[in-house]
């Protein structure tokens, strides 16, 4: 018996996970294929995941390699490598302190070396997801965008151009960026992809409804940030209008957040460090409307405005005459919300999410 046989069985194609997963797998740029029992885990993190002890899925990479050599892996999918790059954007200092940490961990920066060295033979079946919060792609990232096939990134800017602004001397401005060859490849590549949500929570939610307590609710920090400050105006005055306002003051648990985005009407997801927030698919996935500023990215899928969700600018206070109209026809809401968890699980859970990455390299 082959390798290739004992590995797989036919039509079976496996996908390959290269990154860092120190943090867990959930915390991962890999997160989406940690429910496919197709895929393999390859760490280059410092530390192991809990889940490693667990998981037969975790290999070594010169394992990986060995696999990919007869055919194995229908996909290799690489997640943010925890090597050492010299950053232009970064001072003298600053990059000094990045290589002295890279030197603590020399077996590390040696797997990382490693997984760099085979970005040349993976290329044909390269796939990068980038979650970073950042709009920009990090210059650590460009020789994996190079040899990559597709570049799937959570804050895609609407001109894909943008995602190198600053980067380097040279990339000032969007307009210098698209006459450089090299960004141009790149920019060809650039795809948008949801920060998604657990398949596990939309699937609970979609068994059971809760009551609709609340017209609008909301948990998050306001101080220092002004979007939201004007966001806070506008739901005091809907209070004030008779609305039903769940503010809590203090945090609260991750579990009662859960609960009262299910108990809400709508819920109030403005952006954070990036467009794409949690926070939004959880209160789709949990039944509830997401109330959302106009988007300033490119979306994967994105969720409709009227039909799941409710889009407001951020000039004057605009959110509140959008809520307002709206909440005077709960039902209309209720429907909204349904649509919207049904979207999220079609769409944006992890399961989801890893589906449409897989048939989106199929069609190249």
């Amino acid at each position: 018996m082959t390798l290739t046989s004992r590995l797989m069985s036919p039509g079976d194609r496996r996908i390959l996970c290269v990154g860092d997963f120190s943090g867990g797998i959930h915390r991962s740029d890999l997160r989406f294929f940690r429910e496919l029992p197709d895929a393999e885990f390859v760490n280059l993190g410092v530390d192991g995941p809990q889940e490693e002890s667990e998981l037969e899925s975790f290999i070594t990479l010169t394992e990986a390699l060995r696999r990919y050599k007869v055919g194995v892996y229908e996909m290799v999918v690489y997640g943010r490598v925890p090597a050492y790059f010299r950053n232009p954007r970064k001072g003298l200092l600053s990059n000094i302190a990045r290589c002295t940490r890279s030197l603590f961990s020399p077996k590390i920066a040696l797997k990382c070396y490693q997984a760099i060295r085979l970005l040349p033979v993976f290329s044909p079946k390269l796939v990068i997801i980038d979650l970073e919060d950042p709009p920009i792609i990090d210059n650590s990232r460009f020789n994996q965008a190079f040899h990559a096939r597709l570049y799937f990134k959570r804050e895609l800017p609407q001109n894909p151009a943008n995602s190198f602004l600053y980067t380097t001397a040279k990339n000032e401005d969007n307009g210098n960026i698209s006459r450089q060859p090299l960004y141009e490849a790149l920019i060809g590549k650039l795809r948008p992809i949801s920060i998604g949500v657990e398949t596990s929570l939309w699937a609970s939610a979609e068994r059971g409804r809760s009551e609709k307590t609340a017209d609008v609710f909301f948990c998050g920090k306001v101080h220092g940030r002004p979007n939201r400050i004007r966001g806070a105006v506008c739901l005091k005055q809907l209070k004030e209008d008779g609305f039903r306002i769940d503010f809590p003051e203090k945090g609260i648990s991750h579990s009662e957040f859960l609960q009262r985005c299910a108990n809400a009407l709508t819920v109030w997801s403005p952006e954070g460090f990036g467009y794409e927030c949690y926070r939004t698919y959880e209160a789709a996935a949990l039944g509830a409307v997401p109330v959302l500023q106009y988007p300033t990215i490119q979306r994967h899928a994105p969720l409709v405005d009227g039909v799941h969700a409710l889009y407001y600018g951020v000039e004057e206070y605009h959110m509140h005459e959008v809520l307002s109209r709206a909440l005077t026809d709960r039902e209309r809401l209720l429907k909204m919300g349904r649509a919207a968890q049904s979207h999220v699980g079609l769409r944006h859970t992890h399961a989801a999410l890893s589906k449409s990455i897989r048939e989106t390299l199929r069609a190249l």
